[in-house]
This record gives C-alpha cells, structure tokens and sequence, in this order.
C-alpha cells in the first residue's frame, strides 16, 4: 500500500521525499556518532577523576596515621593527678547528661559509661 502511494507522487515530489529522508537519516546518524564520541569522552575521564581521587585518598590516609603516630609520640602522658581531674570532670559530665555528644560520636571506642577513663577508674 505505501509503495502504491509513492508511486502516485510526482517526481519532484519523490526527489523532496528523498532529499528529507536523506536529511533525517544523515542528522541521526551524526547524532549517534556525536553520542558516541562524548559518551567515550566523558567515561575517560570519570575513570581518570575516579583514579586521582583514590589515589588521593590513600595519601589522605597515609598522612592521618602518620600524623597520629606523631601526634601520640609528642603527647607527654597524663599525670595521675592530671587523670584523677579528668576523670572528675567526666563523671561530672556524665552526672548532668553532658555527655550524649560523647556518645552519639564515640559509640564504638566507649564502652558502658562511654568513658575510657571512667571504665578505667571502675574496673
């Protein structure tokens, strides 16, 4: 049926039908082409981007351990009577209900009172 149709067109009909389906074609092959391009484009560097910020953060980590063993290497100890305020302070804090930062942030290092030194002083 559709090629009884265009058979029924005049030739400068045909050639116009022609020439916009040749257009069309062309714009989406240039189109998949383009998509193409940009999309390999773009992959190659979210693989780039994505190396440089592993590899970054590795040296992030590298330097916070470095740093905290230098950190804890330079930090004299405390002087039992330095740890005896501490620990004052602490169950002062705890006492009052100071403490829900402490826990919200520490849950894994802190056990039961949420406190090292306060464990420490009940043990």
């Amino acid at each position: 049926m559709p090629f009884t149709a265009w058979r029924q067109l005049s030739k400068e009909k045909r050639r116009a039908w022609g020439i916009i389906s040749g257009v069309v074609m062309v714009g989406t092959g240039v189109k998949v082409a383009y998509f193409n391009f940009s999309r390999g484009l773009i992959l190659a560097d979210t693989e780039r981007q994505q190396k440089e910020g592993y590899a970054r953060l590795k040296e992030a980590k590298q330097f916070a351990h470095w740093s905290k063993k230098d950190r804890e290497a330079r930090l004299p100890s405390l002087t039992p009577e330095q740890e005896a305020q501490m620990g004052q302070y602490l169950r002062l804090v705890e006492a009052h209900g100071w403490n829900k930062a402490l826990e919200m942030e520490g849950k894994d290092q802190c056990e039961g009172s949420g406190c090292p030194f306060l464990n420490k002083k009940k043990a």
